[in-house]
């Protein structure tokens, strides 16, 4: 029996990055029913509940007193890989158990491989591929978005990590001609995400949530908005400040102008990352007589079922890119709030460019503006992604196929 590895997995209650996993191990099984995933976990009780119905054992990362120094060794082996020589197969056997007994380790980070603004925060996210090249195993990247690398090091460390991988997939064309002009050897394919082939939870399921939730679906439209707790971190006070400011106007807006319910989703429930508490922030903000017809969803729900939640609206305005995917996948037409270039990928790729803004200077012009356009095309919208939906499928799903290939490829 095969085993494949999945590493840098955040915790499934970033349900982006559970919808990447799940989809992962349904792309894989399609092609190779029998074979084995074990996903590198920082809380496997939790993620088990998650994952264990798709096939995925979830193992604990067991962390070493000595993990600094291997770390530096790995470092090291970059620039003087051809005189260093480290007993690896042991090493593994005593601290990276999983890696050593994987046939094929797939990265599905996402969205962390660059070193944004001269920073080289994707050395913590490339130490799992660095233990798989220098073990020599089979690493395969996953749909992510790579790049920009702006730091010499930067450089340096992606192309030798980049060119020693046995296949990459791209979510979209920006990633695809920046690894072009990078000059990458290792073979390179352009795929949708991966989490296009989350499965939805059932109509009967979705109904009742709605019901738990005290949202009726047949009285209004329904305006889903899926607000981001991340961008308190990344960006700056008067940045985050502006954001709040221009969502709450969106939704006094849409509530007045349509006579909708607006839902508030949250897409991530992880303690320090949980999108439930701006969804709060915009509640406390909107105008009084905006409040009834503005409905936060507080319980934790799972992928699956967020899915389906989502596919009810009539239109998604998203800053989640993976709840953007949700929509897109079961054609409910999307405004994206974007805060890197992958948004724009996922958004070309479906012709959807038009209904993108960059969060850190959105107006409440540009808002309103694509809302209505959003809610004026939406049938039209509709029928377009709906038509592209099996397409974008099935490219996600031979995803698979490449991963049966270097397994069987022994």
């Amino acid at each position: 029996m095969y085993k494949v590895l999945l590493i840098n997995n955040y915790c499934s209650l970033n349900r982006g990055s559970a919808a990447m996993a799940i989809s992962t191990a349904i792309s894989i099984k399609n092609y190779l029913p029998d074979v084995k995933i074990i996903n590198l976990s920082s809380n496997p009780n939790l993620d088990s509940k998650v994952y264990n119905p798709y096939g995925i054992k979830c193992v604990r990362r067991k962390l070493s007193v000595l993990e600094p120094f291997y770390f530096i060794l790995f470092l090291l082996w970059f620039f003087i890989n051809n005189y260093l020589r480290i007993n690896l197969p042991i090493l593994l056997k005593k601290h990276f158990k999983e890696y050593a007994d994987s046939d094929l380790i797939i990265d599905i980070v996402g969205d962390s491989f660059n070193d944004i603004e001269g920073k080289v925060p994707f050395l913590f996210y490339c130490y799992g591929i660095c233990i798989g090249l220098i073990a020599k195993k089979k690493v395969l990247i996953y749909p992510q978005s790579i790049g920009p690398f702006h730091s010499l090091l930067g450089r340096k460390l992606a192309k030798r990590i980049l060119n020693g991988v046995q296949f990459i997939f791209v979510r979209e064309d920006i990633s695809y001609q920046y690894l072009l002009d990078f000059k990458i050897n290792t073979p390179i394919s352009k795929s949708p995400d991966i989490a296009f082939l989350l499965p939805v939870s059932s109509h009967d399921k979705i109904n009742k949530i709605f019901i738990k939730e005290d949202i009726d679906i047949d009285s209004k439209p329904i305006i889903g908005i899926s607000a981001n707790e991340l961008i308190g971190i990344l960006f700056k006070e008067n940045e985050y400040d502006n954001y709040i400011n221009e969502l709450t106007i969106l939704i006094n807006y849409i509530v007045e102008s349509f006579d909708a319910y607006v839902i508030l989703i949250p897409h991530v429930f992880s303690p320090n990352n949980d999108d439930r508490k701006i969804n709060e922030i915009l509640y406390t903000r909107v105008k009084d007589n905006v409040k009834p017809n503005l409905k936060l969803i507080r319980n934790i729900y799972s992928p699956e079922e967020l899915k389906g939640i989502i596919s009810h609206f009539d239109i998604f305005i998203g800053a989640r890119m993976h709840a953007n995917i949700a929509a897109l996948s079961t054609g409910v037409p999307t405004f994206a709030l974007a805060y890197s270039h992958k948004t724009h990928g996922i958004m070309q790729l479906l012709g959807q460019e038009y209904y993108i803004c960059n969060i850190k200077n959105i107006t409440c012009k540009e808002l309103t503006s694509k809302v209505n356009s959003l809610w004026e095309n939406r049938t039209k919208i509709r029928n377009d992604l709906l038509v592209n939906k099996k397409m974008l499928y099935e490219k996600a799903m031979n995803c698979g196929n490449i991963a049966k290939k270097l397994l069987l490829d022994s």
